[in-house]
């Protein structure tokens, strides 16, 4: 009987998929207060909505990641290995192929309790080869300046701004997004520009 509802399942999901229209990402930018993002539906044909791997979010714009957070990538430095080693003396240098890609982060909470930028968003940099950089060891830059894990839980309407970095081959940081969610798969996610 479970294997005949989930046969079921995967046939109307393959038939929806069929369908002329999609249904995207919110396509909103910036919320300013609770309410929620709209639904925007497109056909395949139509422009890719802002947010998207196809459209991603320009630097320095803002664009909501959830119903509770607005988040902008303030700016990006391809090779922040400079500053990384100034930071802290026992840092080592990215792996041979390798570069830290440093993105400054701002996170403003719109929700009515509160939350931490750096628990409830996933970040990580899709480079240009499709492939994420952010969740091994090998993608791991240091101690890095003013990072967004320094800072602390943020109540309704506040911002704060911090550091990511990805050591990411060098060969796949141009044409690369960066990418926020909230972790709990792809519903949430969206896409920033990243180095160009």
């Amino acid at each position: 009987m479970k294997l005949r509802a989930v046969l079921l399942a995967a046939g109307l999901l393959v038939l929806a998929g069929c369908g002329a229209n999609t249904i995207t990402g919110s396509g909103v930018a910036p919320k300013s207060g609770l309410q929620k993002p709209s639904i925007s539906v497109t056909t395949r044909s139509a422009d890719a909505a802002l947010g998207t791997r196809d459209h991603p979010v320009p630097i320095g714009t803002a664009h909501a990641v959830g119903d509770e957070w607005n988040v902008t990538v303030v700016s990006i430095d391809p090779d922040a290995w400079d500053v990384i080693k100034a930071e802290n003396e026992f840092n080592d240098p990215p792996a041979a192929g390798r570069q830290f890609v440093m993105a400054r982060i701002r996170a403003e909470y719109l929700g009515k309790k509160s939350g931490e930028a750096w628990v409830d968003l996933s970040d990580s940099y899709l480079g240009s080869n499709r492939v994420t950089f952010g969740n091994s060891m090998e993608d791991y830059c240091g101690v890095i300046p003013d990072s967004l894990t320094d800072k602390g839980e943020q109540f309704p309407n506040s911002t704060v701004e911090g550091n990511v970095c990805w050591s990411v081959p060098i060969d796949s940081t141009v044409g690369g997004s960066v990418l926020i969610d909230l972790g709990f798969g792809d519903e949430d996610r969206v896409f920033f520009e990243g180095v160009r």
